[in-house]
């Protein structure tokens, strides 16, 4: 009998310790949970406020891949700094995607890879492929007041023909028509070496030209009356080469006429600054659109680089999802861009939407007169940025 009821006792206290083990281990953390999954993003600057907020939400949405939640993590850079950093493997926290400003730099970084690694960096076909995230086109802004003074003199919209003409203008605006104490004209663009929308102009600038939209090639740019007309351009940039589109849109809204006259810039920037620009000069400003232009599509770019892992790259595609999901697109509406997303339109029902408040200064949603160019290749594309650093003092 006493032997049964210590059997009966040992039983009990081996439940108990078996239930009170398995409370404890309830309250204790759980070791064998999975790391998260981080990633870099590196992208061009124009795309920090929409890829900001978008990266904020999707590590809050608590996406997972395999278990193991992802964590994106961004790093704003000039497109030639990024170009250069990623070639060079220059990176405290090496990049599982770039996000450039147009497909130029693609073309670039391919060329300047292959010849080191035997394969190119980024895909073109696949499911790695390089997929457009937004879109915004190139365009001319002018100060109201100037624009009047153009159109007049020129009887027609501004392009690099008669943007050309008016900065060789002998006496600057005074020959256009315009006052004499507006000075000679005032153009910008940013550095085509580091900066896409610079690299762009020069492109635009060069088919122009040439009078094609395909085609251009390396021989054409050493004809001397093309180098010697291009260099009439650039001599007619005032100050400094901006690094970022940004800033030169920040610096004529800030600074206004006496600055800049005109310049070229993306659509997306100046949908989003228009707003800033009557309240301190007292004039608005005006938008043209290039009779030959180029879509800056911001594509996204997985690196088929060795120092990201599998699971890493199939992470930058769920970001890359993400970012296209149709609310993420209706977002970058609110920074100018043109959503790549084709269920998405550009005109809606929202009251903030450039596309919906400034279409009397020249904002379009259908652009009557464009005509697309074709990328050109890359030893076109390094040559005009040559051709860029030659024509330096």
């Amino acid at each position: 009998m006493r032997r049964r009821n210590l059997i009966l006792f040992i039983v009990f206290l081996l439940v108990a310790l078996g239930i009170a083990v398995g409370v404890l281990v309830g309250f204790l953390p759980k070791t064998s949970q999975l790391p998260d999954l981080e990633i870099w993003v590196v992208h061009a600057t124009e795309e920090t406020e929409w890829l900001s907020a978008a990266a904020q939400r999707f590590n809050q949405e608590g996406h997972r891949l395999g278990g193991q939640r992802i964590v994106v993590h961004l790093e704003a850079m000039d497109s030639g700094d990024a170009l250069i950093n990623i070639r060079d493997e220059k990176f405290v926290h090496p990049p599982t995607a770039w996000s450039p400003s147009s497909m130029l730099w693609v073309n670039l970084l391919n060329a300047e890879w292959y010849p080191r690694h035997g394969t190119d960096l980024i895909m073109r076909v696949g499911q790695y492929q390089a997929t457009p995230l937004v879109l915004t086109p190139m365009v001319w802004v002018m100060w109201q007041d100037r624009a009047e003074v153009f159109l007049r003199h020129f009887g027609e919209e501004p392009d690099w023909d008669t943007v050309q003409k008016a900065l060789a203008a002998p006496e600057g605006w005074k020959s256009l028509g315009g006052q004499a104490d507006w000075g000679y004209v005032k153009f910008g663009q940013t550095d085509p070496v580091l900066s896409n929308s610079g690299l762009v102009a020069i492109t635009l600038a060069a088919y122009d030209y040439f009078d094609r939209i395909r085609g251009l090639t390396v021989d054409e740019l050493m004809d001397n009356n093309f180098q010697a007309w291009m260099q009439s351009l650039w001599r007619g940039i005032v100050g400094g080469y901006d690094r970022a589109s940004a800033n030169l849109m920040r610096d004529m809204i800030l600074y206004g006429a006496s600055k800049y006259d005109i310049i070229m810039v993306y659509e997306n920037l100046v949908a989003s600054q228009m707003k800033n620009a009557p309240g301190r000069w007292g004039t608005s400003l005006r938008v043209f659109y290039p009779r030959l232009n180029l879509w800056n599509d911001h594509p996204f770019c997985v690196l088929m680089a060795d120092w990201s892992t599998a699971d890493q790259k199939d992470a930058a595609l769920e970001f890359q999802k993400f970012l296209l999901r149709e609310d993420i697109q209706r977002q970058a509406l609110h920074y100018g861009f043109r959503p790549a997303n084709v269920d998405v339109p550009v005109v809606n029902d929202d009251p903030e939407n450039p596309f919906n408040l400034y279409q009397d200064q020249g904002l379009q949603v259908q652009i009557p007169r464009i005509n697309l160019v074709e990328v050109p290749s890359a030893e076109v594309i390094s040559e005009l940025q040559r051709m860029f650093r030659r024509a330096q003092p």
